[in-house]
């Protein structure tokens, strides 16, 4: 069936209505008169000394179309960041097969080993925005070196805290190692996603998933990691070689981060303004939420399934 036409004039009111720019549609002609065909089946007639007044709408957003290219330069930028979230997410997960265990050997109790795996996550979730208002000053790619450093160091030197007494001594360090690690995992993980805010303003979503995911599979992994080298090597064993490809990260950032990546001008803002939105609050909760679920396994998944050996 053919569709209903429809005559307009070339008038003010049509170019407030088509105020939006996209690529015309076919063209065709019909007496004096050239339309431009729509997508719903009707015809908006163009002057002929007016013809560049009129551009027909796609409703859909242009940049969806394209094809999205990046440069070799941030090619390098996206491998290296979603090597450091997996590196640093695998790290920080890899003790939940054996820690309690051990803990419990050295005279910690359930309490103490709990607080010791959600220390991590309280010191991210104290010192991130530290470092968000650090971007502004240092540049965001020594943090991420820095970060990486200090994170595998305190990795590994985890590892050798089954050398030390029982009691105070072992709880005290397993403490402090682990208040270090997740300070140098924010500086971390905060200048990576200030580093793809900038590098990747056009495709921000994209990107930002992408190191989510990197960061996720860390997580999945680290614990089948750890366990598999804990079998293999002791308690040592996995701490050593996770640690390792992270301080091995550091030198690839160091060596392959392009040095153009400094910091930009930031407008200060109203930070309790910002996190009283409820969009933000929201936000907030539900990566608490899932973030107390995954502390709670870590903690209690072991001792629970002991009973069944």
């Amino acid at each position: 069936m053919e569709s209903k036409r429809h005559s307009f004039s070339c008038s003010t009111e049509v170019q407030r209505i088509l105020s939006q720019k996209c690529d015309s549609l076919p063209v065709y002609e019909n007496g004096n008169k050239h339309f431009h065909k729509d997508f719903y089946g009707y015809s908006l007639p163009i002057d002929n000394n007016n013809t560049k007044s009129v551009k027909w709408i796609q409703e859909s957003d242009s940049s969806d179309d394209k094809k999205v290219s990046y440069t070799t330069k941030q090619l390098f930028i996206l491998i290296l960041l979603a090597y450091g979230n997996f590196w640093v997410a695998a790290c920080v997960s890899l003790q939940a097969p054996f820690f309690p265990k051990e803990a419990e050997s050295k005279g910690a109790t359930p309490t103490e080993y709990g607080f010791v795996f959600g220390i991590y996550e309280l010191m991210i979730a104290i010192t991130s925005p530290l470092f968000g208002k650090m971007i502004a000053s240092v540049s965001p790619v020594l943090l991420c070196e820095i970060g990486l450093f200090v994170c595998g160091f305190s990795t590994i030197l985890f590892g050798a805290l089954d050398n030390l007494p029982v009691g105070l001594p072992f709880i005290a360090m397993c403490f402090v190692v682990r208040i270090v690690e997740g300070i140098s995992a924010a500086a971390f993980m905060t200048a990576s996603y200030a580093i793809m805010a900038k590098e990747f303003s056009d495709s921000i979503a994209t990107t930002f998933s992408l190191l989510g995911t990197s960061f996720g599979m860390g997580l999945i992994l680290g614990p089948t990691l750890g366990g598999a080298f804990y079998q293999l090597g002791g308690f040592l064993a996995p701490f050593v070689i996770l640690g390792s490809f992270l301080l091995l990260g550091g030198v690839f950032t160091f060596i392959l981060m392009p040095r153009t990546v400094e910091p930009s001008v930031q407008k200060s803002g109203n930070f309790f303004s910002f996190i009283a939105d409820a969009g933000v609050l929201l936000d907030a909760l539900a990566i608490a939420t899932s973030l107390n679920f995954i502390g709670f396994n870590a903690a209690t998944l072991e001792p629970h399934l002991r009973r069944f050996e």
